[in-house]
């Protein structure tokens, strides 16, 4: 799915924007869009569009709708169109069923510079909800550690409860991470970091999660920012893949589905 058009009216710093993405004489769409801009221009407000979509179609609410009004008097509305469909909403419309489907977004603001939790089950979420997300896109991502907690459960359940070995759980669990890895940074192996273990928190150490680059091993904490900022997002993937956001293309080129 390619987005093609976006249309913002009385949305945050915006009266009324189109952005079109229609590639004129050809038949198909950009692959990668940017968005570049002096800080204020509107760019976080663009990503608060799909969100604002998204969001309202899980669970609508009016508490949030003077933060998207540009003027308070007017209702706000955000039209998206894409090669395959199209979809619309006002602050003053109950949203329709389905949409929620439609995007995966995530803040610039997620990497977890250090380890904090010393146990498990530390913190408290709805994984089929996702219940933890930053409600806005402009707030930091704190869901490394719950992923980390979620994982380190479906690897236990399916070692304890299935007929999976050693063997079956990589290739499930590390495996694609280390796939998507080699795709982003490369195959060279003396400057690629690749999973070798995910221990969970115990005895009040932190979790153990550990790389390998060239010779060394690396603890997750060693990483570089933009290492962790990848690492918590394939995470964030794997994680929480449910099968409605399958249709993303990112999950398919990182072989989560």
């Amino acid at each position: 799915m390619f987005i093609t058009q976006l249309r913002l009216q009385n949305f945050k710093r915006f009266s009324d924007l189109t952005i079109d993405l229609n590639r004129q004489n050809q038949s198909k769409p950009y692959k990668l869009v940017l968005l570049i801009g002096a800080n204020g221009s509107g760019k976080s407000s663009v990503f608060d569009a799909f969100e604002y979509i998204s969001s309202y179609s899980k669970d609508f609410s009016k508490q949030n709708q003077d933060y998207y009004r540009k003027n308070l008097d007017k209702s706000c509305f955000v039209s998206i169109k894409t090669d395959t469909d199209s979809f619309s909403l006002s602050d003053e419309e109950t949203p329709f069923i389905g949409i929620e489907s439609a995007f995966y977004g995530r803040s610039s603001l997620r990497q977890l510079p250090q380890l904090t939790r010393t146990a498990l089950g530390q913190g408290s979420l709805d994984i089929e909800k996702d219940s933890d997300r930053p409600k806005l896109f402009i707030e930091r991502d704190l869901r490394f550690e719950n992923d980390l907690d979620r994982i380190t459960g479906l690897i236990l359940r399916d070692f304890f409860r299935g007929e999976a070995g050693n063997k079956e759980i990589k290739a499930k669990y590390i495996k694609p991470i280390n796939q998507a890895l080699e795709r982003i940074f490369g195959e060279n192996t003396k400057t690629t970091p690749r999973l070798l273990e995910i221990i969970p928190p115990l005895e009040q150490n932190v979790a153990k999660i550990t790389f390998s680059k060239g010779s060394s091993e690396i603890h997750y904490n060693l990483l570089s920012s933009g290492e962790k900022e990848v690492f918590n997002i394939l995470i964030n993937l794997l994680t929480r893949r449910l099968k409605k956001l399958l249709k993303i293309g990112f999950l398919k080129t990182a072989n989560f589905g």
